[in-house]
């Protein structure tokens, strides 16, 4: 440096959770223990003393409205956010926030990104827990590079997903916003909001494994894969290529999506997440007026791997 002081971006990150079972809360809490330590000792430069981020919001989704066919909650039971307080008492980088009206999606997001700017954060990192193992500070530097040379958003193309985050569908499984340009675009699109229950608008087909292509599929909201919509609203808002698609790095390459729990349901949940991805995105985009490729387009040159 040529004797003027860097600008630190202040960066903030923002973990979503919730145990709709009380005897998932300890596997839960313990996980994310993991995931901000690991996020604290990733530094912010080479030989740096600082952690890259400067606090961590743990949004903890409440909202008992939410409830499956057979009646039983999908939110959090209410136990997470004491035996997270508690797990966190002594350090002020981390809040905890209890979200008792929001879906799991889009609003409750909004909540936290307002929360980050509100304390001064330039940028947000939206991390699911259960992609630990591709947390490391090589591909963190990786996405903080690409935001110094221009980028608005930049995605991880976590193996699971890797061949559609390549081609521009930004996933928040491990996304990192530059957050004055996602608030001008009006923050996570509300048309991503999770349903609630007996709202059959918008859905897709799935046929599990098993389940023959003649059999009658089970029908998925495509909700969940909205975070697609603001990374479109900054490409035509800017009027140039904003998103980065960011390759594992490191040990990351080996990185796989790890599960807190054994809870069947949520097994079952996530891997419908994973098998239906492309059809919900087609979805959303279509109803939203825009197309894979508008997504192919806004990937800046350099980060096309295709």
């Amino acid at each position: 440096m040529s004797g003027k002081e860097e600008h630190r971006m202040n960066i903030g990150v923002l973990l979503r959770t919730y145990s709709p079972r009380h005897e998932d809360i300890e596997a839960n809490v313990k996980m994310i223990e993991e995931v901000v330590a690991r996020l604290f000792a990733i530094p912010y430069r080479p030989g740096g003393k600082n952690p890259f981020c400067t606090r961590v919001d743990i949004l903890v989704w409440r909202d008992d409205r939410y409830r499956d066919s057979a009646g039983n909650r999908l939110a959090d039971c209410g136990g997470t956010p004491p035996a997270l307080r508690s797990a966190f008492m002594n350090d002020v980088r981390i809040s905890v926030h209890e979200i008792p009206r929001a879906d799991i999606y889009a609003t409750i997001l909004n909540y936290g990104i307002a929360r980050q700017y509100s304390f001064l954060m330039d940028y947000s990192l939206v991390l699911s827990k259960e992609v630990i193992g591709y947390v490391n500070q090589e591909t963190i530097w990786a996405m903080i590079e690409v935001m110094r040379r221009g980028a608005l958003v930049a995605s991880v193309a976590v193996n699971e997903i890797r061949d559609l985050v390549i081609r521009g569908c930004v996933s928040n499984t491990f996304a990192l916003w530059h957050l004055p340009s996602l608030l001008q675009v009006g923050g996570f699109d509300i048309r991503d909001a999770k349903p609630l229950p007996g709202d059959e608008s918008h859905v897709v087909p799935y046929w599990p494994q098993g389940r023959e292509l003649s059999e009658e599929p089970f029908w998925i909201h495509d909700a969940g894969v909205g975070e697609v919509l603001p990374a479109c609203h900054l490409f035509r808002e800017f009027g140039r290529p904003v998103i980065a698609s960011i390759l594992p790095q490191g040990e990351a390459i080996q990185g796989e999506y790890r599960q807190e729990n054994e809870n069947p349901d949520r097994v079952a949940w996530n891997k419908a997440k994973f098998a239906t991805k492309k059809a919900r995105l087609e979805s959303i985009l279509k109803r939203s007026g825009y197309s894979f490729e508008d997504l192919e387009q806004a990937v800046m040159p350099a980060y096309r791997h295709w």
